[in-house]
């Protein structure tokens, strides 16, 4: 399936200025919307002020406000924002992080290559539903035509 990456928007919560704008500036070279924030408070209120629920959610752990920890929370309490693929971004040692909270976790500094090939593969994940669906749609159109 095809799909246009400026369809997909991305959340990307980062209070590191320096990080955020290079984040930015890489995923948009790419193609994706992203709307930004500095902490799970501004994240929340984009989350509230969107009319569809964004492609992925790109959150660092360490925050002011309201960390990434409390902020994936909130998504995993939400049914319109839980099945939001969520990938963590975090300094800290530890990159095991519960299934509960997150899809993946990449440690910083994230490589280029990494951060982009990771939300692709989540962003194709949440597309494949839909990919079935057309795929026996044109099945079932196809089947139909011949009679």
């Amino acid at each position: 399936m095809i799909y246009v990456r400026g369809s997909m928007n991305i959340l990307l919560l980062e209070d590191d200025v320096a990080i955020r704008e290079i984040m930015i500036t890489i995923l948009e070279s790419e193609g994706y919307s992203v709307i930004s924030g500095q902490n799970g408070v501004e994240g929340l209120k984009h989350l509230t002020a969107m009319e569809q629920p964004p492609s992925i959610v790109l959150v660092d752990l360490s925050m002011p406000l309201m960390d990434g920890t409390e902020f994936l929370n909130h998504l995993n309490a939400s049914p319109r924002w839980n099945a939001i693929p969520r990938i963590i971004l975090t300094a800290a040692g530890n990159t095991k992080v519960p299934h509960h909270l997150a899809d993946e976790v990449l440690k910083k500094p994230v490589h280029l290559e990494d951060l982009i090939s990771t939300v692709e593969q989540y962003i194709e994940k949440r597309l494949e539903p839909s990919r079935s669906l057309t795929s026996e749609l044109a099945c079932m159109t196809s089947s139909h035509a011949s009679i």
